[in-house]
């Protein structure tokens, strides 16, 4: 019985520090990036319920976290694959925090930028004779 209420809390701390890390100062904002209530995030975060293995893997992705560590189950909060520094972490979450066709509009934003900046480049490079 303590070891699942240890857990139980274990899990709601690690949420509630995941949300506030990722930039969610709110649960209500949290809750409406994870399309869930607020009420809901309120009693993961309080120990009442534990998410779901979906909820726990929407919530990893948005945080930037591991879904382990989230779990209770690892001590390593960030996968090291996750980010190579500051800013490219800020980076990765404002794009986790985006629509999914935010995402894809700024995918196809950015391949068009290197595409014509590659055109840039070859146009500038001298011709062999």
């Amino acid at each position: 019985m303590f070891g699942k209420l240890r857990r139980m809390t274990v899990i709601g701390n690690r949420i509630a520090k995941a949300r506030v890390e990722a930039g969610y100062s709110s649960q209500q904002k949290f809750a409406k990036a994870l399309g869930v209530s607020r009420g809901l995030v309120g009693q993961w975060e309080s120990h009442d319920k534990k998410p779901g293995r979906d909820n726990f893997a929407k919530i990893a992705a948005l945080c930037g976290v591991q879904m382990e560590w989230l779990q209770g189950t690892s001590p390593t909060m960030r996968s090291r694959q996750s980010a190579k520094n500051d800013l490219e972490d800020l980076l990765l979450l404002a794009f986790r925090r985006m629509t999914d066709i935010g995402q894809q509009r700024l995918v196809e934003l950015l391949t068009k930028g290197f595409e014509a900046r590659r055109e840039l480049e070859l146009e500038e490079e001298p011709t062999k004779e």
